[in-house]
């Protein structure tokens, strides 16, 4: 089982601009606690499904992505691991 912890690294405004970036940060581990490294992390609109972007996680089971201020969810997957949103 993967477990996912994200945060975003800009305070979003209040009223939120399509043009304002911020940085999308998440660390991917297993049940114990252990980082899980080069894990896919996907990044989707909510209100359409579409994929976004998406990136891959580091040694330390760490992505990093820029993404446009919006709604999203994250899809995580790893070989032999169940997936999870």
């Amino acid at each position: 089982m993967l477990f996912f912890y994200g945060k975003a690294q800009h305070a979003l405004p209040l009223k939120p601009s399509p043009n304002k970036k911020f940085v999308l940060k998440g660390k991917v581990v297993d049940e114990h606690d252990n980082p899980i490294f080069y894990a896919t992390a996907a990044i989707y609109s909510v209100n359409d499904s579409i994929l976004v972007t998406g990136g891959t996680t580091n040694e330390k089971g760490i992505f990093s992505v820029d993404i446009a201020t919006g709604v999203y969810f994250v899809k995580v997957s790893f070989l032999s691991f169940k997936e999870q949103i």
